[in-house]
Order: C-alpha cells, then sequence, then structure tokens
C-alpha cells in the first residue's frame, strides 16, 4: 500500500509506515532494503495477498466511517440538532474519533477499494455494502437541499465552488461535485462550477469565481478549499441573483452570511433552542 495523499506525497512516502507484501521472505527483505533507504516509518513484511488486503481494508475503513458521519448528519437534520457540535462533543471521548461528514466519497481509491470486497463475497460484506449506499446518496442529498432552496428547477443557475474530491488539491477523480453537476443539470437547471486547484476535470470549468456566481440564484460549497475563506457575503452577493447559500461542510460562518441577507443551509444543522449552560 503506499499510503499517500495529494499535496503530501514525498513527505508521506518517507514518513509513513510501510507494508511490503512478497512472494518469498527473500524477495521481501530485498525490498525492504530498498525501502529503508528512504523511508523513516516502520517496514513490516507480510504476504502479496495480506498486503493487499491491507491496502483495500484502509480505505474500506475510511469509507466507513465517512459514512457514519454522512448517516449522522442527515439523521441529525430530522432530529433538529447540530451534528458538528455534536461530533466535537462526541470526540472528546478518548476512545471516539467521528469524521466530518460531506457531500459524498471522492478520489482514485476510496469509493473503489470497497467494492472490491463486496464483489468478492456480497452475503459476509453486508456494512461495507451499507456504507457505500450512505456515501453514494450523498450528492442526492445536496441536491434535494438546492431544489428546496430555489423551487421547482426552470433554468436557475446554480454556483458550485469546487471540483476536486477534497481540500486543495487539484485531483477530481469520483469527486462528488461531478456527480452533483450532472444531476442538477438533469433536473434542467444551469450549473456553474469553479475550482482554483483544478485545471482538468470531465465537464467545463468557469475561469473565475466571477463567472461563477454571476447572476446565481444559488451558490453550493462543495470542496473545503482554504482560498475559499476569502469569500464574503457581500461579494457573493453582489453578483448573485439570488442569495442562497447551501454549505455541504460546514465551511462558512453561517451566521456571517445571515447577516449578509443569505438564506443558508447546513448539511447536518438543524435549528434547535440551545439548554442553558449547566452551573458547576
Amino acid at each position: 500500500p503506499e499510503r499517500v495523499i495529494p499535496g503530501a506525497i514525498v513527505e508521506e512516502l518517507r514518513g509513513n509506515d510501510r507494508v511490503v507484501g512478497a512472494r518469498t521472505p527473500e524477495d521481501a527483505a530485498r525490498v525492504a532494503e530498498l525501502y529503508a533507504s528512504f523511508c523513516r516509518g516502520r517496514i513490516s513484511l507480510t504476504t502479496t495477498a495480506v498486503a493487499e488486503f491491507v491496502k483495500v481494508v484502509e480505505n474500506t475503513y475510511r469509507d466507513v466511517n465517512i459514512a457514519f458521519a454522512n448517516e449522522l448528519a442527515v439523521f441529525a437534520e430530522e432530529l433538529g440538532v447540530d451534528v458538528w457540535e455534536t461530533i466535537a462533543l462526541a470526540n472528546q471521548h478518548p476512545r471516539v474519533n467521528i469524521l466530518s461528514p460531506g457531500p459524498g466519497v471522492g478520489g482514485h481509491c476510496i469509493p473503489v477499494d470497497p467494492h472490491f470486497l463486496a464483489d468478492a463475497n456480497p452475503w459476509l460484506t453486508e456494512l461495507v455494502q451499507s456504507a457505500r449506499r450512505v456515501n453514494e446518496r450523498m450528492p442526492y442529498h445536496i441536491v434535494h437541499r438546492v431544489e428546496a432552496a430555489v423551487g421547482v428547477p426552470s433554468g436557475q443557475k446554480i454556483a458550485l465552488l469546487g471540483a476536486a474530491y477534497k481540500a486543495d488539491v487539484d485531483d477530481a477523480r469520483e469527486s462528488p461535485a461531478l456527480r452533483i453537476d450532472a444531476l442538477l443539470r438533469e433536473r434542467g437547471f444551469e450549473v456553474a462550477m469553479y475550482d482554483p486547484h483544478v485545471r482538468q476535470a470531465q465537464i467545463p470549468l468557469c475561469a473565475s469565481l466571477d463567472e461563477a456566481l454571476r447572476g446565481a440564484d444559488a451558490v453550493v460549497l462543495v470542496t473545503p478549499h482554504t482560498a475559499f475563506r476569502e469569500i464574503t457575503p457581500e461579494y457573493a452577493g453582489a453578483l448573485m441573483r439570488s442569495r442562497k447559500l447551501i454549505d455541504s461542510r460546514g465551511f462558512f460562518d453561517r451566521k456571517q452570511w445571515q447577516s449578509g441577507g443569505f438564506e443558508c443551509y447546513v448539511l447536518g444543522r438543524g435549528a434547535v433552542k440551545r439548554a442553558a449552560r449547566a452551573v458547576a
């Protein structure tokens, strides 16, 4: 398993622990010697089958945990509670580490590798398959929220912020943004997508943020790029036809955007009256 992420490949090649799978102990020792010439992490030796299984299991683990966060987000909306606050408080437990929800899962590994397990034995991988279904339906959930915000599709323009599958990278492979774009277009919306990092994607991208926002009836934050932190409700609102924000990452300050005249939806954030603070 390579165990690297876009944007930090060289550092992770050097620093992460490695798993070496080989046909014989002699082969494994030779590969371990090669890795030891540049890798600071532990190097564990095993068979090729175990190494392949490790690779698939690692990415499936991520998929299952993201699905749990996404399921919590949708459920929190039904309950009328804030999933982001809930996750932050639950993660104070020393043995809990819930990941962040979002509009789906992308990249060339996490959405793909679980299928190797599921296809190998559908009867013994029910949890894996359920997690895949949860993550695959998240783009539909976001599109439903867009429809709820702008009404029946009749050519309204939707601005999508982000084409990459994760923040601050230029990789759009299997990105949920592409699925959201397709679903919106199927329903009759005009879609304009902008990404400051991605240069090539399966669909045309806007050349500038202004181009994407100009005349838009709603803006959807899909990828939490650091550069998008600079967008203010005043700047966006001056370009848009209608001030509506759909935030699928809990990225923007909702109160700030509401003060700027925006109608805001944040994934997993229901409106709930806050209880009085307990007095110690």
